[in-house]
């Protein structure tokens, strides 16, 4: 029969029992799948209350799934009224203990006992399952005492089955899955597999042979949420502190002597850490900074705790936009808090989520249903919905972690400088172009702006820094004087503020705008609209200038043009003025609070004149 690959893991079969020994969270429904699929090879049976997956099996539940393994199950129930001497066995499973006592597959407890519901452990199991690919203990291919890790070393077991068999209870789910391994791995000095030899011997047909060979089942693929979640015990919450200041993160556990990642913005400047885990305990001690990276805003961390449990850390490479993933870490303080969502995209190499995260979140893990780590969370946009990302986990393995720096050493390696020399570096008319030296992996730079004499900086707004100038100021109006400092950014912490730059803006506005020469304050109507004046005259200390004007846009035009300069419209005074019928029809009247000059503009509609008058003094 035509031979198909072999997948990585396993699970085998058996019968049942009564006992309450519970998985780890999300065990069983990972094991199901291997459960029915030998189920339906007729090699793992249920019970009243089905699979039974969280309970332990017991010696009797294990002896009959190896003589199913070997094929001789038809046999054995033959044998239900064969002589035995043990006295404790119940009638279902006396064929079987009859069988595998007559050919020394196994022997009893006593001389008159079986230990038939006596539980069975995983060095026993995996006996009986060396035994059904033809090892034997009998003749020096393994012992008992070393059963698991003989079969671990010939790739029977997985290194994270192994893992878990030696740190759970062992129970019908592990059963399920080493017998699925056990039927899919070659016989003893042979290339057969033994689903193989059981359907060459004719104690499975091709058909179902054929069937259990297709159906393949990834040992690393969790089937819901809930076994993802169980991955909390390897999330920590981090509590930081500098000072009066406080902040906290999440982080990820990645190996069992306690080395831990977060994000950079976890660790930037904490001068003190604290780590709490899952089981509710909380570390203090020493810790060290083995790596970090500013422009991937990772670091790794070691603290002095042995006997933890580390994530399973996967391939960031091999997402597929859509897949599902759940999120673990403590927003706002939630202490390992399980979120779940899709990849949404893969964008300026992050991955973006739908999986919730918030503020506290940041260094925790983005699992992928396998289990895996596939991110590490690290922001989301607040304006958005469900908009957050992550960290690809492939550039967390690209750290050394070999810096090895105390906190203090690392605060003095990393502290973000204020950006220096900020300047002006040109003034073309009334546009202050302002530029400062760049500072070292600044995300952006906030501008502060305020008169000198305001107690407070107005509220920043954001730029980046650029090669000729930064930013540009063009609504300082004439006799006006503000004050400038900026601050860099970096994953959302700010540094002090540059030293402060000044810019008055000079009262004359001839360098920009064409004035009066009798009235230098005064924009020149004549040469900014193309209209000559009728006439103008001086008297009694004001100025008069008269133009016939026949497009009123124009006029329109010189009000917006007295804005930009530093005028202001005065209502009152232009209701008092109207009122004064004699001397003007339709008066606006504009002050300059910097130059404390103020100017008129009246419009005699009857005769398409525009009339505009200032005071000398």
């Amino acid at each position: 029969m035509k031979r198909f690959a072999r997948p990585m893991c396993a699970a085998i079969v058996m019968a049942l029992l009564l006992l309450t020994v519970i998985l780890p969270a999300g065990a069983a429904s990972a094991y199901e799948s291997y459960a029915q699929c030998l189920s339906e090879l007729g090699v793992f049976k249920g019970t009243g209350n089905g699979f039974e997956l969280e309970r332990a099996p017991t010696r009797a539940e294990g002896l009959v799934m190896l003589i199913r393994l070997l094929g001789a199950e038809q046999q054995a129930t033959a044998l239900a009224d064969a002589e035995i001497p043990f006295t404790d066995v119940p009638a279902w499973v006396h064929g079987y203990v009859a069988y595998a006592y007559q050919n020394g597959l196994a022997n009893g407890i006593a001389a008159d006992k079986f230990g038939t519901d006596n539980l069975i452990d995983a060095r026993m199991y995996t006996t009986f399952l060396l035994r059904s690919l033809g090892y034997r203990d009998t003749e020096g291919d393994f012992t008992y005492a070393k059963a698991v890790e003989f079969a671990t070393g010939i790739g029977l077991i997985p290194s994270d089955l192994n893992a878990r068999l030696a740190s759970e209870t062992f129970v019908r789910g592990h059963v399920a899955r080493m017998s699925y391994d056990a039927l899919r791995f070659p016989c003893k000095g042979e290339q057969t597999l033994l689903v193989e030899k059981l359907e060459r011997d004719g104690k499975l047909s091709v058909g179902m042979a054929n069937k259990f060979i297709a159906t393949v089942i990834d040992p690393n693929q969790a089937q819901t949420a809930v076994d993802v979640a169980d991955n909390k015990r390897s999330i920590v919450l981090i509590r930081a502190a500098n000072g009066d200041s406080s902040w906290q993160g999440s982080g990820i556990i990645l190996d069992a002597d306690g080395t831990i990642a977060t994000n950079f913005h976890v660790m930037d400047q904490a001068e003190a850490m604290m780590v709490q885990f899952d089981d509710g305990t909380i570390y203090t001690g020493e810790v060290v900074v083995q790596d970090y990276s500013i422009e991937h805003d990772l670091a790794v961390i070691k603290i002095n705790k042995t006997g933890l449990t580390p994530v399973k850390l996967g391939d960031s490479n091999q997402l597929k936009v859509g897949e599902s993933v759940v999120a673990i870490g403590s927003p706002v303080g939630l202490f390992n808090t399980v979120s779940q969502g899709v990849v949404s995209s893969i964008r300026d190499g992050r991955i973006q989520t739908s999986a919730p995260i918030s503020g506290g979140s940041s260094g925790g893990a983005l699992f992928n249903m396998k289990g895996e780590v596939i991110g590490v969370t690290a922001s989301t946009i607040v304006d958005g919905q469900n908009l957050n990302f992550a960290i690809p986990v492939n550039i967390l393995k690209g750290l050394s972690g070999k810096r090895a720096l105390s906190l203090t050493a690392f605060c003095r390696e990393t502290f973000l400088n204020p950006p220096q020399n900020l300047r002006l570096v040109r003034e073309v008319d009334g546009v202050y172009y302002v530029q400062f030296d760049p500072v070292p992996f600044a995300d952006y730079y906030n501008v502060y702006y305020a008169p000198p004499e305001d107690m407070y900086w107005y509220e920043p707004y954001a730029m980046v820094w650029s090669e000729d100038y930064s930013f540009s100021v063009d609504w300082i109006k004439p006799g006006e004087t503000y004050e400038f400092a900026v601050k860099a950014v970096r994953l959302g912490a700010q540094s002090d503020e540059s030293n402060v730059l000044t810019i008055k803006r000079d009262l004359s506005l001839n360098s920009r705008i064409p004035c009066y020469s009798d009235a230098w304050w005064v924009p020149d109507f004549s040469k900014i609209c193309g209209y000559k004046e009728n006439f103008h005259y001086t008297a009694y200390n004001c100025v008069s200038y008269y133009y016939s004007v026949d497009r009123f846009e124009y006029i329109e035009a010189y009000y917006d043009l007295l804005f930009d300069s530093g005028y202001y419209y005065d209502d009152v005074m232009s209701n008092e003025l109207t009122g004064d019928g004699d001397s003007f029809n339709v008066p606006m009247y504009f002050y300059n609070p910097s130059i404390g000059k103020g100017i008129v503009c009246d419009i005699t509609s009857a005769y398409g004149e525009f009339q505009i008058f200032t005071m000398t003094q």
